[in-house]
């Protein structure tokens, strides 16, 4: 179950479990995200991310059958009189297959990120997570992540 780089023939599976995590994004905040996303932009997405120099995309399973995927961009800030220059992945998105879960598949996505964060010379690995995802919290913290910010958000009217 090593990660691989995704390609463009993986993408309807890349789709296929992006409805997975869009559904539960979708329900646990129906206000910012859609129960819906249209494959047809989604392709698009997936095969500018496999293209890009500037993101990363890992999967795991058979090319016929996806278990997990993991996206991250690589962050590059340069310094400014405030704040030193700045090198991180940054993941966007990591989802297992609800019946491939508690098998180290996300434990190896994120070796592969790590591996993928010292080899841009990286200095750290962040995500967000959602509030209500305490089951990824303790898969994040299992492999060394700690809360370093905290994000609040305020609904307007």
């Amino acid at each position: 179950m090593t990660p691989r780089r995704a390609t463009l023939e993986e993408i309807p599976g890349l789709i296929a479990l992006n409805a997975e995590v869009q559904r539960w994004h979708a329900e646990t905040d129906p206000k910012r995200f859609h129960a819906k996303v249209d494959p047809h932009h989604l392709r698009a997405f997936f095969a500018d991310q496999i293209a890009s120099d500037t993101a990363s995309l890992w999967v795991t399973g058979t090319p016929d059958h996806l278990t997990g995927y993991l996206f991250a961009s690589h962050v590059i800030r340069p310094g400014s009189p405030i704040t030193l220059p700045q090198v991180r992945l940054h993941i966007e998105h990591i989802v297992v297959t609800q019946n491939a879960r508690r098998r180290g598949i996300g434990r190896a996505l994120l070796r592969a990120a790590e591996d993928e964060a010292k080899r841009i010379g990286a200095s750290e690995i962040t995500l967000e997570t959602w509030a209500a995802n305490t089951e990824a919290h303790k898969a994040f913290e299992a492999s060394g992540f700690e809360i370093a910010r905290f994000l609040y958000a305020k609904t307007l009217a």
